[in-house]
């Protein structure tokens, strides 16, 4: 009997052929435990592709067909021998475009990079990082692969700005990972290291001197070793820009110049010095108010005033020109004066005089005078001892002396 059945079921399926199964559903079934937590299901399209999966409550993975951020990857040629060919790549929420280059070493073209932010209508250059060095580049003449930040933008592309020959290999690989460092891209709080830049301080052509110098020795350079930043007088941007009459000017103490320069309106010049480095100042002719003077006085002199004495009539004090600071004189029985002459020598007896002092002195009685300032004499200082103010009578004094210098 039960062998009877089984055929009879064998039989009933081979004339109704298979039975079809019930479709995948469109939506995930709210299927949960008794816990709560979501059953892990899949949803399909009506093709029986998966569209969606979901796992359990303590996490999962979402991965949607269709979305417009996915990596994009293709491979095209690109004509080396035309002007502004370019391969263009569209930015649809990616952050980062690389470049692979192959035949662009051997083409002889040069590539530019550019970005668009107004979907293709403006183009402007942009730098990339040449994965090989790590260092900005915004053109490229050898085979290599680079990387664009495609922040912010709608479009990049690689053009041929300098043609060349045959055809080179672009690889594109449009990526939604995380992007590469750019200008645009904000900086973390507090201080953010960036690299550095190198001034060489150097003059060109000097020993040891790095290629990116800021000074370059001028033509034909002073024997002081005048320098000049680079660039023209007056131009923007210079580091003679600014500076009088667009010569630089060393700055240093003072030049020595066997003959003074004469200048003009609107010149600048180097203070002078002598052969032994010091100062020159001098004033103009032309009257000068000046703040103080500081006289030297007798005391002060010290040693520079020197006494002449005699006990005769007459005593040449200097036979140069010289300062009188002050006489002593004592006479005796017979009064007199003492006369001081301009001069060099002694007059002789009976010779008319004209003396620039001439002082009374009673018989038997001295007389003495000192002064801080001296009294100047351009020919020479000569004292005597006289009885006329206006001829040379001689009197004998015990003691005549003048204090000159």
């Amino acid at each position: 009997m039960i062998l009877r059945r089984f055929g009879l079921i064998a039989l009933a399926l081979l004339c109704a052929g298979p039975v079809l199964a019930d479709p995948p559903p469109a939506t995930a079934p709210p299927y949960r435990t008794s816990s709560g937590a979501l059953i892990p299901v899949a949803v399909y399209d009506a093709a029986g592709n998966v569209v969606s999966t979901f796992g359990g409550g303590s996490g999962g993975s979402s991965t949607v067909a269709g979305s417009t951020e996915q990596d994009v990857r293709t491979t095209g040629p690109l004509n080396a021998a035309a002007a502004n060919a370019a391969i263009t790549t569209a930015i649809n929420g990616q952050a980062t475009v690389g470049y692979a280059f192959t035949g662009l070493t051997a083409s002889g073209a040069t590539l530019t990079y550019e970005q668009s932010i107004d979907g293709g209508t403006t183009w402007t250059g942009i730098n990339a990082i040449n994965r090989g060095t790590g260092v900005p580049e915004a053109t490229r003449t050898t085979d290599g692969q680079i990387a664009l930040s495609a922040t912010g933008r709608t479009n990049v592309r690689v053009r041929v700005s300098t043609p060349g020959t045959g055809t080179i290999t672009v690889a594109t690989n449009v990526s939604v990972r995380e992007g590469i460092f750019s200008i645009g891209s904000p900086l973390p709080p507090g201080s953010n290291a960036m690299g550095s830049v190198l001034a060489d301080l150097r003059i060109a052509g000097a020993p040891n001197a790095s290629g990116n110098p800021i000074f370059a020795q001028m033509t034909n350079p002073s024997p002081t070793g005048s320098v000049t930043g680079p660039g023209t007088a007056g131009s923007q941007a210079q580091a003679v820009q600014g500076i009088p009459n667009g010569v630089p000017q060393n700055v240093y103490p003072c030049q020595y110049n066997a003959t003074l320069p004469t200048l003009t309106t609107g010149q600048t010049a180097h203070a002078s010095c002598d052969l032994n480095g010091r100062m020159i100042v001098s004033l103009p002719a032309s009257s000068q108010t000046i703040g103080s003077v500081f006289l030297v006085t007798s005391s002060a002199a010290g040693a520079g005033i020197l006494p002449q004495t005699t006990t005769g009539s007459s005593v040449v004090a200097k036979a140069s020109a010289g300062n009188l600071y002050g006489y002593h004189a004592t006479f005796g029985a017979t009064a007199g004066f003492v006369a001081i002459l301009n001069a060099t020598a002694v007059p002789t007896a009976g010779a008319a005089i004209a003396p620039l002092e001439c002082t009374p002195i009673a018989a038997n009685a001295s007389y003495r005078t000192r002064q801080d300032f001296g009294d100047r004499y351009t020919a020479g200082i000569v004292l005597i001892a006289t009885s006329s103010c206006t001829t040379f009578t001689a009197v004998t004094p015990l003691l005549m002396a003048a204090f000159v210098n």
